[in-house]
């Protein structure tokens, strides 16, 4: 059985990054925001999410969801309680595939908010500085200061991601560092 090694941390924290790097040195990665964003795609789901939140399906968006749930917490929960059970079904089923891979990776923005963490051998918090992440973010197409404020705001800090994570990666460190970095916790992986 793989050993599984969940990635997690705030947006515009590296995750992808450090997937990268991994997925790089032959470890499958399994990336939930692409399965939420194939969600999206998924007619099904859309239909049912259109109905759920009393939206035009024919014009439903991200960002007109994002915007209709932006100070609702009870709407989020119920949007998650939609979409997080089909992430972790393909989480499980990902695993299974790639059962006889020596390393398997999850990166999940919500690995504890899931409790994916329950499914993972190691969990490995990105993190950086405030000033780098927000760089990182506004370069990203369609994010706006007042978009990443809105999810900074839903993820909360974290501090306490931190204290739970097996290993806490600072990705303000230059790319060769990191790849460095991520080939030392690997050894202590084995």
């Amino acid at each position: 059985m793989s050993k599984v090694i969940g990635i997690t941390g705030l947006i515009g924290t590296g995750k992808s990054t450090i997937a990268s790097i991994l997925q790089g040195l032959g470890a499958p990665v399994h990336d939930a925001d692409a399965i939420v964003h194939m969600l999206y795609e998924d007619k099904a789901i859309t239909t049912l999410i259109a109905n759920e939140f009393d939206m035009d399906e024919a014009t439903l968006t991200r960002e007109k969801l994002m915007d209709s749930l932006r100070n609702d917490a009870k709407k989020r929960a119920k949007l998650e309680g939609i979409l997080h059970p089909l992430v972790r079904q393909s989480q499980l089923d990902f695993l299974l595939v790639n059962k006889d891979k020596k390393i398997c990776v999850l990166d999940v923005p919500l690995l504890f908010e899931t409790k994916a963490d329950a499914i993972c051998d190691e969990v490995w918090v990105t993190t950086c500085s405030r000033d780098t992440q927000k760089e990182r973010v506004l370069k990203r197409t369609g994010f706006t200061a007042e978009k990443f404020d809105t999810i900074l705001a839903w993820q909360g800090g974290d501090t306490w991601k931190k204290e739970l994570a097996t290993h806490v990666i600072d990705t303000d460190l230059p790319m060769s560092e990191l790849e460095e970095h991520v080939h030392r916790l690997l050894g202590s992986c084995s």
